[in-house]
């Protein structure tokens, strides 16, 4: 059987340990290795970790000497875990009971893939209000994950999405280990966007298993790390250390799928198109995202008008049946 260790880095979540570490614990299929890395915590982090350590054999609690930030601290836990899949879990999210034993099961099947990932859920701040946005109305249709196959190869991926983006949430997904070291680990220099941009190019190198269910929730909050998002100055810098990454020999096969499914770009918007505008090396890209735009905005546009023009074309068919009906006062 194959094994799976869940990764937490922390840095000053006292109040959340207690939910997310109990729910990594509790799991119905244990984990062989739960590694928690305490980054420089100044609350009570660290005796909340050690009392989960206590308890649970399969804790390896590890403490950093000072504040080194997310980016080594995952680095630090890779070289670290000992199993043959992880999950990359956040301090302040949360894992349904049956997390790892429905992804261990699929993946069980399709021993070929990069990764499974479930749905996205949002926990919203610090109540228990959940948003699925497979079943919310107002949210995309692209979360709604339940007429993909169980398992996506890379051609069935491609054709995914060249149609539209495809959310594959790192707190959502299992990982397989070797897979992730080939391709280097987590990019420190993406920083908010290593996470998503990793798992979305294994998938596309190694194709990935899709559980159309809520299996782990994400909570959404002001000051979580990724908000720093919104600096345009560290976004801009960001998305230039993308496209300098995606320019190296190494990862021509990536660059070559988002070119041709230019959809995986509007995770980087509205900045996107404006820093490759300034690249002339990335011009390709930018003409393929460009189209790729104009054409899903006239998609919208097109399926916004059907109502008026469904509606339209009933009156006109009214009116042409009401004028064919025959008049009272003209029956025979």
């Amino acid at each position: 059987m194959s094994t799976v260790a869940v990764v937490l880095c922390n840095y000053n979540h006292a109040r959340y340990l207690p939910d997310s570490l109990g729910h990594i614990c509790s799991q119905t299929r244990r984990a062989d290795q739960i590694l928690v890395i305490d980054d420089g915590s100044t609350d009570d982090s660290w005796n909340i970790i050690q009392t989960f350590a206590r308890d649970h054999p399969n804790l390896q609690a590890h403490a950093n000497g000072r504040n080194m930030g997310l980016e080594a601290s995952i680095a630090r836990a890779l070289e670290l875990v000992r199993c043959d899949y992880l999950v990359w879990a956040g301090a302040d999210d949360r894992l349904l009971p049956t997390f790892l034993e429905r992804n261990m099961s699929i993946l069980a099947n399709h021993s070929r893939a990069a990764l499974s990932f479930s749905e996205v859920v949002i926990l919203k701040g610090d109540s228990e209000e959940i948003d699925r946005f497979a079943t919310n109305p107002a949210a995309p249709r692209i979360f709604d994950l339940s007429e993909l196959p169980v398992h996506l190869s890379p051609d069935q991926l491609r054709q995914r999405m060249r149609q539209a983006y495809l959310p594959i949430a790192s707190n959502t997904a299992v990982i397989r280990a070797d897979a992730l070291r080939a391709f280097g680990g987590f990019p420190a220099e993406l920083r908010w966007f290593a996470d998503s941009f990793a798992c979305t190019a294994l998938a596309m190198r190694h194709g990935a298993c899709v559980l159309a269910e809520p299996l782990a929730l994400i909570r959404s909050r002001p000051e979580s790390y990724s908000q720093t998002m919104r600096d345009v100055p560290q976004q801009t810098t960001v998305l230039n250390a993308l496209l300098t990454l995606l320019a190296r020999p190494e990862l021509r096969d990536i660059r070559a799928f988002m070119k041709d499914c230019p959809s995986n770009l509007t995770v980087y918007d509205p900045l996107i198109l404006e820093i490759l505008r300034k690249r002339p090396r990335d011009w390709d890209l930018f003409a393929a995202y460009a189209r790729w735009k104009m054409q899903a905005s006239a998609a919208t546009m097109r399926i916004r008008e059907l109502p008026r023009r469904v509606a339209n074309r009933l009156r006109i068919l009214l009116r042409r049946s009401v004028d064919a009906a025959p008049r009272r006062g003209n029956r025979p």
